[in-house]
């Protein structure tokens, strides 16, 4: 069975859902494989939508994009997935922890890691994400914000998750 493309980044940076895989689960998130371009994508997201009073409390959709040289199998060198992991942990301080935007979506793979959040305000995207990756990132890596209070960016994986375990 081959697999179909789950992700790919539009203009914005936002998903579009295609089928994938699920590979592996927690108790809220689920882990699912795709292929992009023939190399491996490895895409995080919870299992449900939150609920409608959290969606609408976090309308902006906001997505971090790190594009990284392709290798091998299109994943990101050791060295440079430690310094991802910090960025992530960066937002999660500034951000997540106060409640300021809740983390939806990570994607892995052929050249490019990305993370979707929604956030209760605009300027979370714009002011407090962004400072953090101009601080401490490369210039490539860019923040995007819009308003979604539909949430349709989760919602579109969601329904396109194949093969989930009973």
């Amino acid at each position: 069975m081959g697999r179909v493309k789950l992700l790919r980044a539009a203009a914005l940076g936002i998903f579009v859902g295609y089928a994938a895989h699920a590979i592996s689960q927690s108790e809220q998130w689920q882990v699912l494989e795709t292929v992009e371009a023939g190399r491996p994508v490895i895409v995080s997201v919870p299992k449900v939508l939150p609920n409608s009073a959290t969606r609408e409390d976090f309308p902006w959709v906001t997505s971090i994009e790190w594009p990284y040289p392709n290798r091998d199998r299109g994943m990101p060198a050791d060295s440079l997935l430690d310094e991802m992991y910090k960025l992530e942990s960066e937002v999660e301080r500034v951000a997540v922890s106060k409640n300021l935007c809740r983390l939806a979506i990570t994607r892995t793979g052929n050249g490019l890691r990305a993370w979707t959040y929604y956030a209760k305000e605009r300027k979370v995207a714009e002011v407090d994400i962004a400072n953090i990756v101009k601080l401490s990132f490369p210039d490539t890596v860019r923040v995007s914000v819009r308003k979604e209070p539909e949430w349709a960016t989760l919602r579109d994986v969601l329904a396109n998750v194949q093969d989930r375990p009973k």
